[in-house]
């Protein structure tokens, strides 16, 4: 099955993508740009830090299942680009 996506628009396609930005990652460089080795929770409301930790947490268990939907996919021969270092 051959959607018409090319590697050229799958390129195009994830490099338009934006940088995502979960709260526990900006709590966390919060925290980290005070100095701490060990970031504290200190001045974050306990509804704040418990709502980064779900996100967080749902954000792994999406990327495990898509990780997982990737690994059952059948290999799809890429036509186009050369790759001469994998040649035999």
């Amino acid at each position: 099955m051959n959607a018409g996506v090319t590697l050229d628009s799958l390129l195009e396609i994830v490099s338009e993508l934006q940088p995502l930005e979960l709260k526990g990652t900006v709590l966390l460089r919060q925290h980290r740009s005070q100095g701490n080795l060990f970031p504290q929770a200190e001045g974050t409301s306990r509804e704040a830090l418990s709502e980064a930790i779900t996100e967080i947490i749902q954000y792994t268990q999406s990327c495990q299942k898509l990780a997982d939907q990737l690994n059952d996919l059948s290999p799809i021969p890429i036509v186009g680009p050369e790759l001469l270092e994998y040649g035999l």
